[in-house]
């Protein structure tokens, strides 16, 4: 059961409140869980006028933000044309735009764009040669700051970490994008059933990480009016897994009405690991948690818990659910490069010295066992790690 303020808000964004609820909303617990959620616009929008002036001034600043953004993101897209690097925007402004038509009603806080992994290093340099500066970087993609610190850009050769089986195939996106009319230009947007797989690998992999929110399940149920089934069953390939899993969880909290060929395959589709999985996240969405712990929020909870978690997850990651394949073997590959390859995190971390002794590769290992002991101590000796009582407390 959640709790009456969660109910209320998953019952106006599916648009099911009751009357009682619209003459006393809970204004602070709405405000702090849509924020939280990125669905404060969507809130906003399906209040009655009457209702909608405490958020209006907040939904103001947002839509002026979402604005500056989708500036800011044409002026890119033509710097990556003029250096001939082929890029595509995902998510962001282009999806506000395919899903609704204006940006007003669809919270982003950063920039997506996609990118060929052997155009990675150009594009690296290409906004680095725009001020921005580079705040991490995986396998995977990069992330920067803009010169102003107010957003971020997501530079994506992939979406997700080498364990999961879908693989971006940008010069097929660009065949499947479709252009988007925009402030007297056109803007190259992913086709409905890419955004849709994307999105569909993203649950999952937040869902890892604890960084689920509502808005992405709002994103999955406004895209499937929008779908060509047959065409997301055929791009989905090896992935229907990823699929399914992020179907259920995203109706778990929002009603979706699927179109009739991917409602009869996901009607018959079976898979317990992932309904446990799901049972699991489910129960967590809206408990808060730091989420620069990423893998290893499993800790807070139990030794056996943790360690069912752990392999629930990898298990999940296999692409079928009752035989696994010899593709598989990428998630061995992955944990052992996750275990070894350090970040840019790592590197800051590690004394200079080790790096001048030829040691830099300890840098990965040594700081997540570092993570890992910071995170057990407090669990192991809880008395020393319990600050003493105040002067005022030990009075009471």
């Amino acid at each position: 059961m959640h709790s009456p303020q969660i109910t209320h808000l998953l019952s106006y964004l599916n648009q099911t409140v009751t009357s009682a609820a619209l003459e006393s909303p809970q204004w602070p617990a709405l405000f702090h869980l849509s924020q939280r959620h990125g669905v404060l616009l969507r809130l906003y929008h399906t209040l009655p006028p009457s209702l909608q002036c405490p958020l209006q001034q907040t939904a103001q600043s947002l839509t002026v933000y979402n604005w500056q953004l989708a500036r800011t993101l044409t002026h890119l897209l033509s710097t990556f044309h003029q250096a001939n690097l082929p890029v595509l925007p995902c998510k962001g402004p282009t999806l506000a735009l395919t899903l609704h038509g204006d940006l007003s009603r669809r919270t982003y806080c950063d920039l997506d764009l996609l990118v060929d992994g052997t155009d990675a290093e150009a594009a690296q340099s290409l906004l680095l040669a725009q001020g921005y500066c580079l705040r991490d970087r995986t396998p995977w993609g990069s992330d920067f700051t803009a010169p102003n610190g107010q957003f971020s850009i997501d530079l994506h050769w992939q979406i997700a970490p080498p364990c999961f089986s879908y693989r971006l195939d940008l010069a097929a996106l660009h065949q499947r994008c479709r252009p988007l009319p925009y402030l007297g230009t056109t803007l190259p947007t992913l086709s409905p059933e890419d955004h849709f797989l994307i999105l569909c690998v993203q649950i999952v992999k937040d869902s890892y990480f604890d960084r689920l929110r509502l808005s992405q399940f709002c994103d999955l149920a406004d895209l499937m009016p929008k779908l060509d089934p047959e065409q997301v069953l055929t791009l989905a390939g090896n992935n229907l897994r990823l699929v399914h899993c992020a179907l259920q969880l995203t109706h778990r909290f929002i009603p979706l009405t699927l179109p009739l060929p991917l409602q009869e395959e996901h009607a018959s589709y079976s898979d317990p690991i992932a309904n446990r999985h799901i049972d699991q996240v489910a129960a967590t969405l809206f408990t808060e948690r730091d989420p620069h712990q990423g893998i290893f929020s499993l800790l807070q909870s139990n030794p056996i818990s943790s360690s069912k978690q752990a392999c629930l997850r990898a298990l999940l990651l296999c692409q079928h659910p009752h035989r696994p394949s010899w593709t598989d073997l990428r998630l061995l590959t992955h944990v052992v490069g996750y275990a070894l390859t350090p970040n840019s995190r790592d590197r800051t971390w590690l004394s200079p010295h080790f790096s001048h002794w030829g040691l830099s590769y300890l840098a990965r290992p040594l700081r997540l066992l570092h993570k890992l002991i910071q995170m057990l101590m407090p669990r192991l000796y809880p008395s020393a790690h319990t600050p003493p009582p105040t002067p005022s407390s030990a009075e009471h």
